[in-house]
């Protein structure tokens, strides 16, 4: 799970370079082809909330490790909030279903 974070994480940052301190803001050539809001400061919040969504399922991830009962129970939100995300990032046209799939399995064979 720690793995797809992380990858997701990143391809939020490479859409919105701007969401990283010390950068530059972004021009319109960086809208996501996809995102069709009509005001950049709502996918710009999306984005964010997607950032803040990933950082608390690693903590998740993190805080419930040694605790096999804990897990099971955080496993069943981690697993609604990543098909959330996964669905931001294939709205977003970051990522293709096929895509997707395969990296889930992927982390769930890990």
């Amino acid at each position: 799970m720690k793995s797809l974070i992380a990858l997701y994480r990143q391809a939020v940052r490479n859409m919105w370079p701007a969401l990283i301190p010390g950068l530059p803001a972004f021009g319109d050539k960086l809208t996501p082809a996809k995102l069709d809001s009509t005001d950049r400061r709502d996918s710009i919040s999306e984005a964010r909330h997607i950032l803040w969504m990933l950082d608390v399922m690693e903590a998740t991830v993190d805080t419930y490790a040694g605790h096999p009962i804990a897990k099971a129970l955080a496993a069943g939100k981690l697993n609604r909030w990543l098909g959330f995300v996964q669905g931001y990032l294939w709205r977003a046209d970051v990522y293709s279903l096929d895509e997707l799939r395969d990296q889930t399995r992927k982390a769930l064979n890990e």
